[in-house]
């Protein structure tokens, strides 16, 4: 149990820098594909 414990810190961070990356990535994307031409 106590590995456990000590191992969810580890997992939380790791799925949330796995969601987090792709979401900014997508912002990024979609911002770029939102310009104007030659803007």
């Amino acid at each position: 149990v106590t590995a456990t414990l000590a191992a969810l810190p580890d997992a939380a961070g790791f799925l949330s820098t796995s969601l987090i990356i792709p979401t900014a990535t997508v912002c990024r994307i979609s911002r770029t594909a939102k310009r104007p031409n030659g803007g």
